[in-house]
């Protein structure tokens, strides 16, 4: 039962950010879904892991977003240094958090198989 509530979080979370940035308007801020989304499905990686197994996977998803800054700044500045723009504080956190949120959707995807196979 649990497998199955968990497969459900993973698509009602986006719904709903959507559906909020629908209501709201949030787009006029350059808000999207996965800006609202992300941190539910953190959370719920690190909650998930932390009830299934002995130890939860902060620590390996921190790593993981960690080593998406490293490989975000190596990109932008790969982008930038053919051209007179500089790196942009604002360009990067903007890019990690979308960016950020694909590898947590798809560390919480290898969350809930980890958990149907334990």
């Amino acid at each position: 039962m649990i497998y199955l509530l968990a497969f459900l979080y993973f698509f009602l979370v986006p719904f709903l950010a959507q559906s909020l940035v629908r209501y709201f308007d949030l787009k006029r801020f350059s808000i999207k879904f996965p800006d609202l989304s992300l941190p539910f499905l953190a959370w719920a990686i690190i909650h998930y892991s932390g009830i299934y197994f002995t130890h939860s996977f902060l620590p390996q998803y921190l790593l993981m977003m960690c080593l998406l800054a490293i490989a975000t700044c190596f990109f932008i500045i790969y982008r930038t240094r053919n051209s007179v723009k500089v790196f942009s504080y604002k360009r990067f956190f903007k890019l990690f958090w979308r960016m950020g949120y694909l590898l947590t959707a798809l560390f919480y995807i290898v969350t809930v198989i980890l958990i149907a196979l334990r």
